[in-house]
Parts: structure tokens; C-alpha cells; sequence
């Protein structure tokens, strides 16, 4: 019981810091891409000459970008409610809260329906990975546990 209260302790600082990581960078006053956005364009172009496919754009890295950073809060939300659906479903809807404070409070930033989907795309993942994952380890459990109590001592 004592580990158990341990993992969740542990389980639920991993859920603030990432929320708090992922508040940053939603409601920051300006994207949090600007200063390295010509770096990234560069890096772009560089890759580009080597082989990139030309529909490979900085909007895609972008949109992908939206997809990686929902990715984690799908995930830790849903081992803390410890239910998928509400997960998800509070994970969009806090995505079409972050766009709509975007697109409304946020002056020189633009909340949108793309940013939205990646968001919520991202938060799908993450919650499908823990899914499958626990699923894969109560299969495997189950099936050590029927071998060691058929196996002969």
C-alpha cells in the first residue's frame, strides 16, 4: 500500500510538471517558435537539399509539434483519472479552452481548429498508448502467472 501511495505521489508531480510545462508554452505571450523560427526554416531548407520532401513545411513541423507536446498530457491524464474517456474528453475540451484564450485574450497569438484537432490528436495517442500498454502488461502478467503456477516445482 505504502508503494502504491508512492507511485501516485510520484504519478501526480509528473502530472503538474506537465501541465505547468504545457500552460507555459499555450499562454505564453508570443509563440514560443518566433525566435527560433528562422533556425527551424533553415534547418528546413538544409534537409530539403538532402532529401526532405518538399511537402514537408514549417507548418507541418508545426502541427506535428502540437501533436508531440498533447501526446504526454493524454497519457499522465489518463493514469491519474485512471479512465480513458473522461481523459480524453477533459483533454480536448482544455485544448478548445487553450485555443479559444488564444484566439480571444492572447493578441499575437491565433488560436485555431488545427492547433485544436493536433491537440486533441496528440491527446488521443497519448491515451492510446497507455491503453495498449496496460493492456499488453495485464496480457503478460496473466500469462507468466498462469505458467509459474502449471509449471512443476
Amino acid at each position: 500500500m505504502h508503494v502504491q501511495r508512492r507511485r501516485r505521489g510520484l504519478l501526480l508531480l509528473c502530472a503538474v510538471g506537465v501541465i505547468i510545462v504545457v500552460a507555459v508554452m499555450v499562454f505564453w505571450p508570443v509563440p514560443v517558435d518566433r525566435p527560433f523560427r528562422q533556425v527551424i526554416m533553415q534547418v528546413l531548407d538544409a534537409a530539403r537539399d538532402r532529401g526532405l520532401p518538399p511537402w514537408v513545411t514549417y507548418n507541418q513541423v508545426e502541427r506535428a509539434a502540437n501533436v508531440l507536446l498533447f501526446m504526454p498530457v493524454g497519457a499522465v491524464v489518463t493514469l491519474v483519472l485512471r479512465r480513458p474517456v473522461v481523459a480524453l474528453t477533459l483533454c480536448v475540451l482544455a485544448s478548445a479552452g487553450i485555443e479559444l484564450v488564444q484566439y480571444f485574450l492572447l493578441g499575437s497569438r491565433k488560436g485555431s481548429v488545427v492547433d485544436l484537432a493536433m491537440n486533441s490528436l496528440g491527446a488521443a495517442v497519448g491515451v492510446t498508448g497507455v491503453v495498449v500498454t496496460a493492456r499488453i502488461v495485464r496480457l503478460l502478467r496473466n500469462r507468466w502467472g498462469r505458467r509459474s503456477v502449471s509449471e512443476p516445482s
